[in-house]
């Protein structure tokens, strides 16, 4: 069997949940490639749109026409996408922060610094050259019939397709290519799907016009979403129109997997209540005196939550606070024993700080040394200590390892349990004690020689692995947390799927005489963040789900991420599904065709849009879910899958909770931005109040015209505050308290 291999990237995620807003005009261009007069749609666009206007992502090449009436072939055209632009919109309404990325004549309606700008294509026509030449391609239509495929393929984006090929293969976050060979006559409109379920992909273009007769290729690029790993893959394409239907045969891949850490979430899902030490959560810490069995394993001593019980954010080996855990004086014996410190698996743990010989501060990077950056030392260059300094030896005064207090927000320590860890089984990877943080004492020989060996196919990262003779002392630290050990399936996607931890975000949609209900648009939002080995955004997973409408404006709610994605390609794949409330979204059924973006440095995926598409107006109501005695509606989630074809390193993007916006389209056609309030400093109107505003998902909206201080004692308060940073800030703030009336509940409602 052909396959075609696909290079790996090596690859960790982590998750964080991120969300922006903003409204805007779903605008795209449409294009034509002429080649002897025939017309073909395609061009790299932003958008993958369901009819020939917003046909994208994809390029045609035109592989065979028919000779023209001089019996030469037809000549090769370019593609003619149709026109962007980037003025600003234009409005009697004010904009209240200057509105950045409102364009409306942009693709998008939004900044064109990170959509698609209108790209060219070339078509190359291999048909049968003159003069006895050799057919390359022959048609394979047979009488009567007016479209048939040809063949697909996939490949790595870049390279050219072959089509000899039977399988290929390619790793979790390749940025690949899909392909496809047709044949049609000349004038048929054509609908085009192309299908992967296990990468997501069911995108549907329709209205696909063809002037003259030929054979087209056309491409698809896409990004294998990470989490999809599978050795049972299939890509297919189907072409049909109201006379005729042509499938392909399945095209067979396999996704491998790219090591990701765990999904980062926002709203976080660990326990934050406890902030003595870390902040959400705490790290665990063993000691053992000797070399444990795999499996079935032990250590001297465990010591669970560490860090909370004690108010640290590291462990000093010279002066546990334990007395159970061993202090490396207690295993290593004063006098002429000398040894060497190596550290594992701190790739998985890259915020680790060893401290060796000097005072930890936690401000000065001089004090401490990168686990990462220890672990890829050489076993030969590491100095030799003892504790007594000896000659020939250094004397170890101090050996620790800390960590940024907020180390488990931004994964900088590894998550597992205890059993896994204590018994030490193997990770994923095949980890020494399921991949914690390890750091150990190995013996030195008199004479400065090694009395230890290692093997380092058991730690992840670095060259001097654990030991397998020689040890005289090991400590561990992990993140003791609520998911699975390492060691399984489901440990990169612990909690994905648990979406009963959201946020809010509510908005006012009128800029000058707002009313101050807060309702005018409602979602709860839940967000996983993925990120790499080190620690560099590679893929973000939004859940959004629509509970109410005041606004009597036609508002198109999208995520906008203002150009935060500097260099990357970047795919965005929404779904949008009815909710029948019944809380198992794996039976709701999917709103509309699936929508795919492309576009470079940033994404602006319209999620709903607009916002009546997902709430409804009840009968004989207006708004939706906010006046009592109308119907529930039970309102629409999506899901919008984010891929970038580079990684983004920390402070390169846009950070949390990006820029969201509102886009809001009023009756007159005005077309405003209403900016999300995030801190202090940022937009508030001309009353010191931010229209938009995040909220935990505890919040009950306002009713319809009720002004949201009515409803909540202590928004004045805090209104007062954010304008005015010398005073404090109230505690509790008023979103986490109860209101006290006219505010939605289920039960008001019919």
């Amino acid at each position: 069997m052909v396959t075609r291999a696909a290079k790996r990237y090596g690859v960790l995620v982590v998750v964080v949940l991120l969300l922006g807003l903003a409204v805007v005009g779903c605008s795209g261009g449409s294009g034509t490639s002429s080649a002897g007069g025939q017309q073909f749609l395609g061009q790299d666009q932003q958008f993958l749109g369901q009819d020939t206007s917003e046909l994208g992502g994809m390029e045609g090449n035109v592989l065979w026409a028919p000779e023209n009436s001089s019996g030469s072939p037809a000549a090769p055209g370019g593609s003619l996408p149709g026109s962007g632009g980037s003025a600003p919109a234009t409005g009697g309404f004010n904009n209240p922060y200057g509105a950045e990325g409102a364009y409306e004549d942009a693709p998008l309606g939004t900044n064109p610094e990170f959509q698609m700008e209108p790209i060219s294509s070339d078509v190359t026509d291999i048909s049968p050259s003159k003069e006895g030449s050799v057919i390359v391609i022959k048609p394979l239509l047979e009488p009567g019939e007016e479209f048939t495929i040809r063949d697909i393929t996939m490949s790595l984006a870049g390279d050219q397709p072959d089509y000899s090929l039977v399988s290929a293969t390619f790793y979790e976050g390749d940025f690949v290519t899909l392909w496809m060979q047709y044949e049609v006559t000349a004038g048929v409109v054509l609908d085009m799907n192309w299908f992967s379920a296990e990468i997501g992909l069911d995108l549907l273009e329709v209205n696909i016009s063809h002037v003259s007769a030929g054979i087209y290729e056309v491409k698809l690029d896409y990004i294998i979403p990470y989490g999809t790993a599978t050795g049972n893959a299939k890509y297919s394409t189907t072409l049909s129109n109201a006379t005729g239907f042509a499938a392909s045969d399945p095209f067979p891949y396999t996704i491998l997997e790219t090591p990701i850490s765990p999904l980062l979430f926002y709203p976080g899902t660990n326990d934050e209540s406890n902030t003595a030490g870390l902040i959400g959560g705490q790290f665990d810490i063993d000691t053992s005196s000797f070399i444990s069995s795999i499996g079935d394993g032990s250590t001297d001593h465990h010591s669970h939550a560490y860090d909370d019980k004690h108010g640290v954010v590291g462990a000093d080996f010279f002066n546990l606070l334990e007395n159970k855990l061993h202090n490396i004086t207690e295993d290593i014996p004063s006098g002429a024993t000398k040894f060497k410190i190596i550290v594992a698996n701190a790739d998985l743990s890259r915020g680790g700080r060893l401290v060796i010989n000097q005072v930890y501060d936690a401000g000065n990077p001089a004090s401490y040394i990168l686990a990462p950056d220890y672990d890829d030392g050489a076993l030969s260059s590491l100095p030799i200590y003892s504790l007594d300094g000896v000659a020939g030896t250094t004397q170890l005064q101090q050996l620790g390892m800390y960590f940024d207090k907020n180390a488990l927000a931004k994964r900088e320590l590894h998550p597992t349990n205890t059993r896994g860890v204590r018994d030490n089984v193997l990770g994923k990877f095949g980890e020494w004690r399921n991949g914690s943080l390890t750091i150990q004492a190995v013996a030195v020989n008199d004479d400065g020689s090694d009395a230890f060996t290692t093997d380092t196919s058991m730690s992840s990262g670095g060259v001097q692995g654990v030991a397998t003779s020689g040890l005289l002392w090991e400590a561990t630290i992990f993140w003791d947390w609520k998911g699975p050990s390492y060691n399984k399936d489901d440990w990169a996607t612990f909690g994905k799927d648990d979406l009963s931890h959201m946020g809010q975000m509510v908005w006012e949609d009128i800029l000058d005489y707002p009313d101050y209900d807060y309702n005018d648009l409602v979602t709860s939002m839940h967000i996983a963040e993925y990120r790499n080995l080190s620690n560099e955004l590679v893929q973000i997973v939004l859940t959004i789900k629509a509970l109410a409408r005041g606004s009597g404006y036609d508002g198109d709610w999208q995520l906008n991420m203002e150009a935060s994605l500097p260099g990357a390609n970047v795919i965005a794949v929404v779904d949008q599904y009815y909710d029948d409330g019944d809380g198992d979204y794996t039976n709701d059924v999917r709103h509309g065709q699936q929508r795919i973006w492309q576009s470079t440095n940033g994404t602006s995926p319209p999620i709903f849009a607009p916002t009546a598409d997902p709430l409804p107006n009840p009968p004989g109501a207006v708004h939706t879910n906010t006046v009592p005695g109308t119907l529930f509606i039970e309102g629409d989630y999506a899901i919008a899958t984010i891929m970038l074809d580079k990684p983004m390193p920390q402070g390169s993007y846009t950070p949390i909770p990006y820029d969201p916006d509102l886009r809001v389209t009023t009756a007159t056609g005005e077309v405003y931005n209403v900016p999300m309030w995030s801190e202090p400093g940022d937009w508030v109107d001309a009353n010191g109040r931010p229209l938009g505003i995040i909220v935990p998902d505890t919040y009950a909206w306002p009713l319809e015209y009720k002004e949201i201080a009515t409803v909540y004692d202590g928004f004045n308060a805090w209104v007062v505050w954010i304008n005015n940073q010398t005073l404090s800030e109230p505690d509790p703030a008023w979103f986490n308290e109860s209101p006290v009336q006219n505010y939605f509940d289920r039960i008001l409602f019919l």
